[in-house]
């Protein structure tokens, strides 16, 4: 009874992914409402740390550190008889690595690693939105004997006159005074242009609205704006 009760429990911590020691490498991709709407390859080039070759990312010879003895700590105890407290500090002579450097690579200066122009091409999905994360595994910078992930910061920019918020796709429409007497407008769209019927009332501090024309079921605001040069 007692291996059926705990045994399922200590089986499934057992398969649990370690967490990795190397931290997350983030780098802020910038995306335009029209990339968001349709979903686009990217190619995102920045700078990462590889593990040095010439020392395979150890950064030269090692000695276990005979401070902590490889442990990369140390155990202080404060205090006598039963105020006793034992408290754990990152050891002074290898900074908690448990090791020190006999001799130091040539290549990396003892680092283990080097910095180096790296690029990768990355889909991103239809709708992504401005804040969210993706995250790339094994992309990002080599530390502590492995690669972090790469976490892709997703930035929204306007561009070409849209603008997206939330599952809305805003466009500014700008119309001269010859096109504000038309009756219709021509809207352009990712999936083709529209036709929209002009207003009657002619109001710039009103949107026009078109239905489900936007982001997974949003819809599609035409902010209208008047542009003209005066003769004098």
């Amino acid at each position: 009874m007692f291996n059926q009760m705990f045994g399922g429990a200590a089986q499934q911590s057992r398969q649990r992914p370690t967490r990795k020691s190397a931290p997350d490498k983030i780098v802020r991709v910038q995306v335009s409402p029209i990339e968001s709407y349709k979903g686009i390859q990217k190619t995102i080039r920045y700078v990462k740390d590889n593990h040095c070759e010439s020392c395979n990312g150890k950064g030269g010879d090692q000695q276990t550190c005979g401070t902590c003895r490889g442990q990369g700590f140390q155990v202080k105890v404060f205090g006598t008889g039963f105020m006793t407290q034992q408290i754990r500090q990152t050891c002074p002579t290898c900074a908690g690595r448990g090791y020190t450097l006999i001799h130091k690579c040539y290549i990396c200066s003892g680092n283990g690693v080097k910095s180096v122009a790296n690029e990768i091409n990355v889909t991103l999905p239809k709708g992504i939105d401005d804040g969210q994360y993706l995250k790339v595994a094994n992309a990002g910078d080599f530390k502590n004997g492995e690669y972090g992930d790469l976490i892709l910061q997703i930035q929204m920019v306007p561009k070409d006159g849209y603008e997206k918020i939330n599952n809305d796709l805003i466009y500014n429409l700008y119309l001269n005074l010859e096109e504000v007497q038309k009756d219709k407008f021509t809207i352009p769209h990712p999936d083709g242009n529209l036709q929209m019927e002009a207003p009657k009332s002619f109001d710039t501090s009103k949107p026009l609205r078109l239905k489900n024309k936007g982001f997974n079921g949003g819809d599609m605001y035409v902010k209208l704006n008047v542009k003209f040069e005066r003769s004098n």
